[in-house]
């Protein structure tokens, strides 16, 4: 199971155990949403610090601390792209500003004439 899927599954279990929880100690509907919220939390949190856990000591080679050239791999890829995202950006731009619009102008004033 990876990561994610276990933390997500972690927080749609506290959800329902503090529901249950919540429906079982309370009468009022405040209560039972604040334990909800608490045992959701909660649970979050345990995971989370589990999942830590795991990726530090159960994995220490896939870990992202332990891995700077792979770190660095994919900081080169992301600048690479954001460089070819920016320049798409500035062609487009150059094309907007390019654009002849006086077909619609004339198209406006004939309209505005009639």
């Amino acid at each position: 199971m990876r990561v994610s899927n276990f933390i997500n599954l972690s927080v749609v279990a506290g959800f329902f155990i503090g529901l249950a929880i919540g429906i079982m100690k309370f009468e009022e509907p405040e209560h039972m949403l604040f334990m909800t919220v608490v045992v959701t939390i909660s649970m979050y949190l345990i995971s989370l610090t589990m999942a830590a856990v795991y990726i530090y000591v159960i994995e220490p080679k896939r870990s992202m601390l332990a891995n700077k050239e792979l770190i660095e791999r994919q900081l080169e890829y992301f600048d690479s792209e954001f460089d070819q995202t920016e320049r798409q950006a500035r062609a487009i731009r150059q094309f907007i500003s390019n654009f002849d619009f006086s077909d619609e102008k004339e198209t406006t004033k004939k309209k505005a004439q009639k």
